[in-house]
């Protein structure tokens, strides 16, 4: 799987306790940029696996991790870098624009 589901029971195990860029989509299926930006967000998964990790967090099935990262519009991308948030971008990504996030932050 290239894109990680994240739930609050594996949330520390998948993005806490590992170091590296990762990126969580925050989404919902009632949300229409949401469904449109999926497809591109596993496009750049693939393109981009030796990178960084790339995950989701469904709001709707986890609200735990939505409010504990301040979210109030999806899709919104929080990324982190050795277990620290360094940036969040809401509203669509193309899968240019995640490799331009992604590339910013591998060569710093």
């Amino acid at each position: 799987m290239s894109v990680n589901p994240i739930t609050l029971e594996n949330f520390n195990t998948i993005v806490i306790d590992e170091p590296g860029i990762k990126l969580l989509r925050f989404w919902a299926s009632w949300c229409q940029p949401c469904v449109i930006m999926g497809p591109m967000y596993k496009n750049a998964a693939k393109e981009l696996k030796n990178k960084a990790l790339f995950s989701e967090v469904d709001v709707v099935s986890q609200p735990e991790l939505a409010n504990m990262h301040h979210i109030r519009s999806i899709p919104t991308i929080v990324v982190y870098k050795d277990n620290e948030v360094i940036d969040r971008v809401s509203g669509i990504l193309n899968e240019k624009g995640l490799a331009t996030l992604v590339n910013r932050y591998a060569r710093s």
